[in-house]
């Protein structure tokens, strides 16, 4: 979880609750704010229905069987976690409030691959949060990714380049890291989905980026995103902020 500065839990509109008694179905699209002014958003669409067992028969916590049937999975900077308790992943009691005056909208499945955290009072994206759940805004991640596909891939396997895109029906592996990509949910491409690059998880995205600019002032692969026009701020807070992973991030068996 992180802190957003501007946002605090006592600006929220609605009444605190205790964590222990969130229901998934009453924040499927908002994220929710701790009285300590954490916030964090609960993604439910890889959940069939009702049926826990289409997660525990499908994937894998690391290298361990998930054995819990009551779960939440946490989305953070572009990656997905799942965690079973509160209480025992956060070890904390604070209250929270839903967070009702912001919507995650996701894929829709059909034409509308975008993503964005939507302030329903002014019906307008607040990229802030959309940073800090997917890393970037969807803009930034176009640019970056069409950035780096003319400047480090080519497009031998495919001619439209580096592009954001999601799965209508069925649920991919990243082909670098192996990271669950639930259907509807984006990622990258840099190939046709036949070939090795056609499906890339945006928290592996950044995994690649950070490790080829781990010292950005002696980076060339920094210095050459800069140079076409890659925002600093928004490839600094993808490439550096979500480095201290949480644990059990979502990989496919």
């Amino acid at each position: 979880m992180a802190s957003l500065e501007g946002i605090k839990f006592d600006d929220i509109d609605g009444s605190a609750i205790a964590e222990r008694d969130l229901d998934l179905d009453g924040i499927r699209f908002h994220p929710v704010i701790y009285a300590d002014d954490r916030i964090c958003f609960f993604h439910d669409q890889i959940y069939d229905g009702d049926d826990d067992q289409f997660i525990r028969r499908r994937y894998r916590r690391s290298s361990q069987r998930l054995d819990d049937c009551q779960s939440y999975i946490q989305l953070s900077g572009g990656r997905l976690f799942r965690t079973s308790s509160f209480e025992r992943t956060f070890d904390t009691d604070k209250p929270v409030k839903i967070m009702e005056q912001f919507s995650v909208l996701l894929p829709d499945g059909g034409s509308d691959v975008g993503f964005r955290v939507l302030d329903r009072k002014n019906d307008e994206v607040h990229e802030p949060l959309t940073r800090l759940f997917f890393g970037m805004c969807e803009y930034e991640l176009r640019q970056l990714t069409a950035v780096f596909s003319d400047l480090f891939h080519g497009r031998e396997f495919d001619q439209r380049g580096g592009r954001v895109t999601a799965s209508r029906t069925r649920d991919n592996s990243c082909d670098l890291s192996n990271r669950l990509i639930p259907a509807r949910f984006p990622y990258v491409a840099f190939a046709n989905s036949d070939h090795f690059g056609g499906h890339i998880a945006i928290g592996t995205f950044y995994d690649t980026l950070s490790f080829l600019c781990l010292h950005p002032r002696k980076s060339d692969a920094y210095a050459r995103l800069l140079g076409e026009g890659v925002p600093e701020d928004a490839l600094r807070y993808a490439l550096y902020e979500h480095r201290n992973y949480l644990q059990d991030e979502l990989y496919t068996e």
